[in-house]
């Protein structure tokens, strides 16, 4: 996936994804289109880290999870994003998003634009997915790719946010 392939998906689209995303399509295309990301991974991710709010004490963008560390829709662990943990914001939906929007802006530019080295960056931080690339050669297949990943992020993320992330593309076609 290269970062401007899917600016393109529009809010009318992102609208068509199952409700308890699609309540934050405009929350999701402002932070996309803010820092040139694919919507459909802020979808996905949106969906494994708090099911768009339903899974979080209590449910929605005030809720908590990960033993009360993990704060808001896009569950920002309190333990590596304390400043932005402290000014409240992460309980409000855009705020919350655009924040986990340039956190991602960065993986990607980190990774030359990959995708999955991204997503894991997102759960493992970018330190977290350069070790464990660190033993595969430059030309690994992106099976390869995200199993090593995986092994640093939790539950097969990188998997399963890919997974996620073309189940909602052929929900908006």
């Amino acid at each position: 996936m290269q970062a401007n392939q899917f600016t393109a998906v529009q809010l009318a689209q992102l609208r068509r994804l199952p409700q308890r995303i699609s309540k934050w399509a405009l929350e999701i295309h402002c932070a996309a289109a803010l820092y040139h990301l694919d919507p459909l991974v802020i979808a996905a991710i949106l969906e494994r880290e708090s099911k768009g709010g339903d899974a979080l004490m209590p449910p929605g963008p005030r809720g908590k999870g990960d033993g009360g560390h993990g704060h808001g829709l896009m569950q920002l662990d309190d333990r590596w994003h304390k400043p932005f943990i402290a000014t409240g914001l992460w309980a409000e939906a855009a705020p919350a998003m655009v924040y986990a929007a340039r956190l991602l802006r960065q993986g990607l530019d980190a990774f030359g634009g990959d995708y999955p080295e991204t997503i894991g960056s997102y759960n493992a931080g970018i330190g977290g997915v350069r070790r464990a690339l660190a033993d595969l050669p430059a030309d690994a297949s992106l099976e390869k790719r995200v199993a090593a990943i995986d092994k640093a992020t939790t539950d097969a993320y990188v998997a399963g946010v890919l997974w996620l992330r073309e189940v909602f593309e052929t929900a908006i076609v």
